[in-house]
């Protein structure tokens, strides 16, 4: 159903709580969140912006440069007809509305047509490193889009994090510096976004009213707190190592004031 709201979930990085938020949802029954496209979707915001600086008029100033004036490009070579390919036609392009229902194709293809297949009347799609500049380009693709921002207190996700070898492979140093940045950038943009639904991890698996405000926000119904209370599927580890007193410090100079933002507390026994 391609006229149906699909529903994109934004976490502040990775051992946020996501995974479960995704499979809470998918139990409804009625959508099919899919998981993470490895930074794709930050990407195909950037072809949209590419392609509109292209597009754009030759003396404003986009992301990557100057404006092309291909939209300009593109009228004159079909007002001269034949005579158009001794024009200048050098970033000549489609206009732009055209490119975002491209990207809207291509994003039916591989997420609503697959989840109808599947018996799931909607589709949505979660990442944990996209932003709000990200959710609005994807708002623009699909107006009626449902974005769910969620956030977990950063002390438990560096722990989480440093047990599972904080994910080897995607960052090589500095890696207590590298998540607190992160989880600081998204989790601000989150707070002051002037759209979608604002939650918190720890509300999430405790809060029934907060669920039932998600629930209606969403426009589904059946999510259960016991399905979060007794959901147990996760990425089990037998690490035991704590924080050392020199992460925390570290993370706590990062963090510090935006961790406030959210109602969290320097975490010093974690």
């Amino acid at each position: 159903n391609k006229d149906a709201a699909p529903v994109f979930l934004f976490a502040a990085g990775w051992r946020s709580g996501s995974t479960l938020l995704q499979r809470l949802i998918i139990s409804s029954g009625q959508i099919l969140m899919w998981g993470e496209a490895g930074g794709a979707l930050n990407d195909l915001r950037d072809v949209a912006e590419r392609y509109a600086q292209m597009v754009g008029p030759g003396n404003v100033s986009f992301k990557y440069g100057m404006g092309g004036s291909g939209g300009d490009s593109l009228n004159n070579f079909r007002e001269k007809g034949a005579a158009g390919v001794h024009e200048w036609i050098a970033c000549m392009n489609m206009p732009e509305d055209t490119v975002f229902a491209g990207l809207r194709s291509y994003f039916d293809q591989i997420y609503s047509d697959p989840a109808v297949e599947m018996g799931y009347p909607r589709w949505g799609v979660k990442e944990v490193i996209s932003g709000v500049e990200t959710a609005r380009f994807l708002r623009k693709l699909y107006p009626d889009a449902k974005f769910v921002f969620l956030v977990r207190d950063p002390f438990a996700c560096l722990l989480s994090l440093k047990r599972r070898k904080w994910l080897t492979g995607t960052v090589r140093n500095r890696p207590v510096v590298y998540f607190s940045k992160l989880w600081r950038e998204l989790a601000s943009d989150f707070k002051d976004a002037e759209f979608g639904f604002y939650l918190r991890y720890e509300d999430l698996v405790k809060d029934e009213q907060i669920l039932k405000d998600l629930q209606e926000y969403l426009e589904v119904d059946g999510l259960s707190l016991d399905f979060v209370r007794n959901s147990r599927a996760d990425w089990e580890t037998a690490n035991r190592q704590q924080l050392t007193f020199r992460e925390k410090f570290t993370a706590s100079r990062i963090l510090g004031d935006e961790m406030r933002r959210h109602g969290y507390e320097m975490n010093w026994r974690t």
